[in-house]
């Protein structure tokens, strides 16, 4: 299925929205996961590993060149949990791949992430949804903690990164789901977290 995949070039090109961007980082991702898990069976020919590398590091060109735009033009999905999300896309085409640049760009991602912890360990543009808030501080940590285990793999401690931040993320965030009253008073709003 990945090999049809890439050789279809599916996923590639242009994008219709700025949501079409990133459930085709989620996609690719989850696919650069799952290609990781069986890539050391020997069930594709060095010819079909090969296309898939290709096509795994096009899609992460147009990724990158995604986020990297929107960066330049100071938009929040350059800096917010979408970008999280595209770091872990970018970790598993790089590992998938043998990229070290994608995996460097995936590591500078979560580095965004946790350069952004307040001490209290809020995130202020996940705090800024207002009623969403909590959803999205546990939105936004789902992808830093399998950076930070991508690093593991790779004898890099991003646990450690702006001096363990990412444990007071957690610690928050999960501490909101018992006792919503922190984000209720930091938003300023009675309900932090609603279902969608």
């Amino acid at each position: 299925m990945i090999l049809t995949l890439a050789r279809e070039h599916s996923l590639a090109g242009k994008m219709s929205s700025n949501q079409a961007y990133y459930v085709r980082g989620w996609v690719v991702g989850a696919v650069a996961t799952a290609y990781l898990k069986v890539r050391e069976t020997d069930i594709a020919t060095p010819q079909q590993t090969e296309t898939i590398a290709n096509w795994m590091r096009g899609v992460g060109v147009q990724t990158k060149g995604y986020y990297d735009a929107h960066k330049k033009m100071g938009d929040g999905d350059s800096q917010n949990n979408h970008l999280y999300w595209a770091g872990v896309e970018l970790a598993a085409i790089g590992a998938a791949a043998n990229n070290r640049k994608d995996v460097d760009w995936a590591i500078a991602t979560y580095d965004n992430g946790v350069n952004q912890i307040r001490s209290d360990g809020t995130l202020p543009l996940e705090m800024a949804r207002g009623t969403r808030a909590l959803h999205y501080h546990l939105y936004a940590l789902a992808p830093l903690v399998p950076l930070a285990e991508f690093g593991e793999a790779n004898d890099l401690d991003l646990y450690a990164h702006a001096s363990g931040a990412i444990h007071r993320l957690v610690s928050f965030s999960v501490g909101g789901l018992q006792d919503t009253t922190p984000f209720a008073k930091a938003t300023g709003v009675h309900r932090s977290c609603q279902r969608q």
